[in-house]
C-alpha cells in the first residue's frame, strides 16, 4: 500500500505484487453502413445484472442476499450449481486466487486474503472496520481527516473452481448495512471494487503520488500519468435511489482531468471494453433526475467527476451551468450526482458525466466515430500541432482559418462560405452561454470542436469545464472575485486582441472577432443573446434551477462534509450563485450595448393566443394548455437590431391579422425596433 516515505501505513504490509497486463485490442466498429450509423450490433450489447438462472447455467456463485442496503447485520450464504466445486472469496476487493488462500476463521480485518467458503459469512454493520483508505496521502496536501470513522460497506468477490478445475466468472457484490442504511442516502450510489494496489499501491496505484514521485513533482506522480498503461481493472455497480442494483459490470478506470488530479478527491474515467466483459454499458445513466432530459441508454465511457476544480464550493457549479443550457444547440455533458464508495469506504459525492469523445459524438449525433475530425483547444496558429488532434486531422480547420485570414468576412459571400464550414447556430449558442457564465478560464482553454469527415461536415463546439464562471470563489461580504463577478465583461474578454499575462488570448478570440465583423452574424448573435436573457438566463428561472439542484443533493451534503471537510460554507456559496443569477442580466445587456455601440433597449410585449404560436427570433410564445388566459409575455431587445416575428397557427386555424402597436404587416415580418411595442396575433378557424 502506498506510503509517502515508504513507511508502513496503518500497520498493513503488502507482501505480494500485482502484475496487471492490459491488451489494447481494437474495439471493433460498432457502427456499420451509413443507413445504420449509430446503432449497436446486438452481440455488442451488454447484459443487465445476471439473474439466478444465468448464474446457475454459468456455474457462478449464487449469493443468498441481493446486493444492496440492509438495516441489520446478517449471514451471507454462497452456493453453486456444481456441488463438487470449491467457492473462493475475498473481502478486500482483490481477485480470489488459489495462491492467496487463508483458512483463518477470523475473516473480517484481514486484507489481501482469499478464503475458502465453508460456512455463512457474517456481514456486519457499516462502522465495524477502521478507516483505511481515507488516511492515505493522495496529493500535495491532505484535507482535514474525518473526526469519526467513515461509513463502510462490505464488499465481496467470489468464484467457483469447478469439479473440472475450470474457474467460473468472478461475481462481486456490495452490502451497505446498519441502522438507517436503507434511508441513509437520497442520491444513487456507485460502488467501485478493485485490488487496493490498483488505486493506492506505490508502484501501480493511480490515486497516489507513488514511489517514484519526489517532492510531489506533478510530472512523475502516479495520478498524473495517462494512457492505457495507467488504466486499472475494476468492478463497478450502480444502486438506484430505491436501493436496487441497476447494473454490475467489469470495466477499466483511470484518473480524469487536468490540474485536479492532485486534489484529494479526484475524478475518474470509466471504460467499457470487451477485455473486461462488455463492450458497452447498456443502461440509462441519467434516469430519474428531475433536471435532465438525456435518455440515452448506451455508453462506451463515462466520468465520475469530483468538484475539485471549483474548490468544493457548491458541488453543483459545472453541472448546473451545463444543465442550464442543455436545451440549447450545444453539446453538453449530462449531469447526475451520486455517492461513491471505493472498496467499501464512503468517498463522497461525485457526478456522473458524459465523456466528450468520439463515442459521445456517435451516440448523440449518429455519425461514424471513426470518421470525424476532433480538435482540442485549437488556435489560429498554423499548422495545428498533433497534441491538439484527438481524432482525424486538422486540414479542414486549417483551411478554414486560412480562408478567414485571407478574406473579408464582413462580405456576405465570404460569410456564406464560412457558414458551410461551421454550424453557426451551435457556434452562437456556445459563445452566448460562455460569455453569460463569465467563464474566465476560456476561450484559451477548455475548448473541444468536431466535425464529420464528410463533404458537408460542419464544425461544432462542445461545452466542458465551465466551473471558473458564475461567481466562483466570491468574497463573502461583497460577492467580489473579479473575473467571474456579475459585472465581468466576458464579451470583451472573448474578443480581446491583447495578451493577458502568459495567456495568448488573441489566438483564441480571432474567430469570434472576425465573424462579428459581418452584419448578418452580428445581428444573429445579439438577438440570440437577447432571447436567452429573456428566457433561460432570466434571474428568476436561473435561481429556481439553482435551488432545485441544490435541494437534490442537500440531504447527503452533511456526510460529504464530514468525510472531506468541505464544503465549509455551502449555503453562502449557493447564495453567491443566486446573486450572480439576479445581477448578471442587467450587466450583460449593458455590455452588449457598449460593445456594439447600440442606441438603447426596447420592450416587446406579446399577448398569447390559444389558437397559435407567436415566434420572436428563437422564442416561441404560446398559451400554456389548461392555464386559461396568460396575460402577456415581455422581453427586452436592442434598438436598431431587426427582430424576426412570425405567427404560426395551430391545426384548424389560419392567420388573420395583427393587433397592437407599430407597423405590423404580414404573417412573417422583420422589424427594426426603435420603441416599445405590444402585439397580438389573430387566428381564425379555417
Amino acid at each position: 500500500m502506498y506510503n509517502l516515505k515508504r513507511h508502513i501505513i496503518s500497520g498493513i504490509i503488502v507482501l505480494c505484487s500485482i502484475i496487471a497486463v492490459f491488451f489494447l485490442i481494437s474495439e471493433g466498429r460498432a457502427y456499420t453502413s451509413a443507413s445504420t450509423v449509430g446503432s449497436l450490433k446486438d452481440k455488442e450489447r451488454p447484459t443487465p445484472v445476471s439473474s439466478k438462472k444465468d448464474l446457475v447455467e454459468k456455474n457462478t456463485p449464487i449469493f443468498s442476499h441481493e446486493a444492496g442496503f440492509y438495516e441489520e447485520a446478517f449471514y451471507l450464504s454462497i452456493s453453486s450449481a456444481d456441488k463438487e466445486g470449491i467457492i473462493y472469496y475475498t473481502l478486500d476487493g482483490s481477485e480470489p486466487t488459489l495462491e492467496n488462500v487463508d483458512n483463518n476463521d477470523e475473516r473480517i480485518g484481514y486484507r489481501k486474503k482469499t478464503f475458502i467458503y465453508t460456512e455463512p459469512i457474517y456481514i456486519p454493520s457499516g462502522n465495524r472496520e477502521k478507516t483505511v483508505f481515507a488516511k492515505i496521502p493522495s496529493g500535495p496536501y491532505m484535507p482535514d481527516l474525518p473526526d469519526e470513522e467513515v461509513f463502510k460497506a462490505t464488499i465481496i468477490k467470489a468464484k467457483v473452481i469447478g469439479s473440472n478445475a475450470e474457474p467460473s466468472d468472478t461475481i462481486a457484490a456490495t452490502y451497505f448495512v446498519g441502522e438507517g442504511a436503507t434511508k441513509r442516502y437520497t442520491l444513487p450510489v456507485i460502488s467501485i471494487i478493485t485490488d487496493e494496489n490498483n488505486l493506492f499501491g506505490g508502484d501501480i496505484g493511480i490515486y497516489v503520488p507513488g514511489d517514484n514521485c519526489v517532492d510531489f513533482n506533478e510530472n512523475t506522480a502516479n495520478y498524473s500519468q495517462r494512457g492505457i498503461e495507467w488504466e486499472r481493472p475494476i468492478h463497478i455497480e450502480l444502486y438506484e435511489r430505491n436501493g436496487e442494483r441497476a447494473f454490475s459490470e467489469k470495466a477499466g478506470i483511470r484518473i480524469h482531468g487536468g490540474v485536479n488530479r492532485q486534489s484529494f478527491q479526484k475524478s475518474f474515467r470509466i471504460y467499457m471494453r470487451k477485455e473486461y466483459g462488455s463492450r458497452w454499458l447498456n443502461y440509462e445513466l441519467f434516469r430519474d433526475t428531475p433536471f435532465q432530459k438525456n435518455h440515452l441508454s448506451t455508453y462506451k465511457r463515462f466520468v465520475l467527476r469530483s468538484e475539485a476544480s471549483e474548490g468544493y464550493q457548491t458541488i453543483i457549479r459545472d453541472g448546473f451551468m451545463q444543465t442550464l443550457v442543455e436545451h440549447m444547440n450545444i453539446d453538453v455533458q449530462s449531469y447526475r450526482p451520486v455517492n461513491v464508495f471505493l472498496n467499501g469506504e464512503y468517498w463522497g459525492i461525485h457526478s456522473i458525466r458524459e465523456r466528450l469523445d468520439k463515442y459521445y459524438i456517435a451516440t448523440h449525433h449518429r455519425v461514424d466515430p471513426e470518421n470525424i475530425d476532433f480538435l482540442n483547444n485549437p488556435s489560429v496558429t498554423l499548422p495545428v500541432t498533433a497534441d491538439r488532434i484527438d481524432e482525424g486531422d486538422a486540414e479542414h480547420y486549417s483551411n478554414m482559418i486560412q480562408f478567414m485570414l485571407d478574406n473579408d468576412i464582413s462580405q456576405d459571400e465570404n460569410y456564406e462560405i464560412i457558414k458551410s464550414m461551421i454550424d453557426i447556430d451551435n457556434y452562437i449558442d456556445y459563445h452566448v452561454a460562455q460569455i453569460y457564465f463569465a467563464n474566465f478560464d476560456w476561450p484559451q482553454n477548455n475548448v473541444k470542436i468536431w466535425r464529420p469527415r464528410t463533404p458537408n461536415g460542419k464544425w461544432r463546439w462542445m461545452m466542458l469545464d465551465v466551473d471558473a464562471g458564475f461567481l466562483r470563489a466570491p468574497n463573502r461580504e461583497s460577492y467580489s472575485y473579479g473575473h467571474s463577478n456579475p459585472d465581468f465583461n466576458a464579451l470583451v474578454h472573448a474578443t480581446c486582441e491583447e495578451h493577458e499575462g502568459l495567456k495568448k488570448i488573441p489566438q483564441y478570440t480571432f474567430m469570434l472577432r472576425t465573424l462579428l465583423e459581418n452584419e448578418t452574424f452580428r445581428n444573429a448573435f445579439i438577438n440570440r443573446f437577447a432571447d436567452c436573457l429573456n428566457t433561460c438566463f432570466d434571474g428568476t428561472h436561473v435561481v429556481g434551477m439553482i435551488n432545485m439542484m441544490a435541494e437534490h443533493i442537500s440531504h447527503d451534503i452533511p456526510e460529504y462534509k464530514m468525510r472531506w471537510g468541505y464544503p465549509r460554507e455551502w449555503e453562502e456559496m449557493l447564495e453567491a450563485m443566486r446573486f450572480f443569477a439576479n445581477e448578471r442580466p442587467t450587466y450583460q445587456r449593458q455590455h452588449i450595448l457598449d460593445y456594439f455601440d447600440l442606441d438603447g433597449m426596447v420592450q416587446v410585449t406579446i399577448i398569447p393566443n390559444p389558437h397559435g404560436v407567436i415566434k420572436i427570433n428563437s422564442v416561441d410564445v404560446e398559451q400554456p394548455k389548461g392555464e386559461g388566459n396568460v396575460e402577456q409575455w415581455s422581453g427586452t431587445y436592442f434598438s436598431g437590431i431587426p427582430v424576426h416575428i412570425e405567427a404560426i397557427p395551430y391545426e384548424g386555424y389560419e392567420f388573420a391579422n395583427w393587433e397592437g402597436t407599430g407597423d405590423l404587416n404580414g404573417q412573417t415580418m422583420d422589424i427594426e425596433l426603435q420603441t416599445d411595442i405590444t402585439i397580438k396575433a389573430v387566428f381564425h378557424p379555417k
